[in-house]
């Protein structure tokens, strides 16, 4: 694969969610998207995400399938899953910029209309767990089930504000 390219850098302040449009193009095979920083003013809550369709709106239906695993240095590992979901929990935070968790996630076939897009991503963070630290590593990957050209993404909390800093790449299949 080639090297990657910069597409953008956005961000929102005090804000329940990020919507990104038009990142997605014909430009690119494949995405990568690094979340830089994140604060949250509400706890035990998951930073969601969402697609957008070829027109910039969010997708909302419940058409979201997602597995993932969830490692916790003083705990057993967990699994989850959903299927037919509204968004997908990418990552459980707690509130405060101590917390500032990294997201890696790529994203395949956002711009055909015959596949499903596809992501996988990778995450970590640490959490306060009434009197303990414990770090927290998350593994997965997600689908929208609908065949639709998307040009976008939605980061948001279910509750409170967020500070969010997102760094979108692209790169080919060449």
């Amino acid at each position: 694969m080639s090297a990657l390219e910069k597409v953008g850098t956005f961000s929102a302040t005090g804000s329940a969610s990020l919507t990104i449009s038009n990142c997605f193009t014909d430009t690119y095979d494949v995405y990568k998207i690094i979340v830089k920083e994140l604060d949250t003013t509400a706890s035990a809550q998951n930073l969601d995400i969402r697609l957008c369709d070829n027109t910039g709106t969010v997708i909302t239906t419940s058409a979201y399938n997602y597995v993932r695993q969830v490692q916790e240095s003083t705990r057993t590992y967990l699994q989850q899953n959903g299927s037919s979901n509204a968004n997908v929990p990418l990552i459980n935070i707690d509130g405060g910029s101590s917390h500032n968790p990294a997201i890696v996630i790529e994203i395949f076939q956002t711009r055909s209309s015959s596949f499903y897009t596809q992501a996988v991503y990778e995450s970590n963070t640490y959490n306060i767990d009434p009197n303990a630290y414990y770090l927290e590593g998350v593994f997965g990957n997600f689908q929208l089930n609908q065949t639709v050209v998307n040009n976008g993404i939605e980061f948001s909390v279910a509750s409170g504000t967020m500070d969010i800093t997102v760094s979108v790449f692209g790169y080919l299949d060449s």
